[in-house]
């Protein structure tokens, strides 16, 4: 590459050269203040450059997680519900009549919108204590499950955590078998 290539890349932007660099060197390109190549001295390149990884490596603080409910059992429920809430109220009150034929409440869960706000079920852990997690609509590979081979309705532990993947809540309402196939999930989950 030399000076003209640099040119046609990189415009009038400033590049540095490193004194006794030899691929400067042996490239043909001129070591002068003339055009896009001015000399550096090692030291300040090498302080620029360690500034420069050191803020790249940090890793950005997690968003609070919306949750809806107390947790009092531990369990957080994911849905992947449209609406701007956290939940709509036509699927919270059959959410609600689901848990209570499992003798649940709302305060015994916590619930998230992963279609609000993309969380995993390792952000959800990190900020409320967590053994179940039941998804009505997101995938396990949605919430962050390394192995999402998770089949709907079937109970799973991943990484000391209960998962059991679910249809979608509005989907269920209306499928007596989907239904049918929640109910056993939860009866495992919960041991009913």
């Amino acid at each position: 590459m030399n000076l003209e290539h640099l040119k046609a890349i990189y415009g009038k932007e400033t590049l540095y050269s490193i004194e006794g660099d030899s691929q400067i060197e042996s490239a043909g390109i001129p070591q002068t203040n003339e055009g896009v190549i001015e000399k550096a001295p090692v030291e300040s390149v090498t302080e620029t450059i360690t500034k420069e990884v050191e803020i790249e490596t940090k890793e950005p603080t997690p968003a609070q997680i919306t949750l809806e409910g107390a947790n009092k059992q531990k369990t957080i429920v994911i849905v992947n519900d449209k609406s701007q809430g956290v939940i709509k109220e036509s699927n919270k009150a059959f959410l609600e009549k689901i848990l209570s034929a499992a003798k649940l409440n709302l305060d015994d869960i916590a619930i998230c919108n992963n279609s609000v706000q993309p969380i995993t079920i390792g952000d959800v852990s990190k900020q409320s204590p967590t053994e179940r997690v039941i998804l009505f609509g997101p995938g396990a590979f949605e919430v962050g499950v390394k192995d999402a081979q998770i089949p709907k309705y079937e109970l799973k532990i991943n990484n000391g955590v209960s998962i059991l993947c679910c249809d979608n809540l509005e989907l269920i309402q209306t499928d007596q078998n989907k239904k049918k196939a929640l109910w056993l999930g939860l009866q495992r989950m919960f041991q009913l």
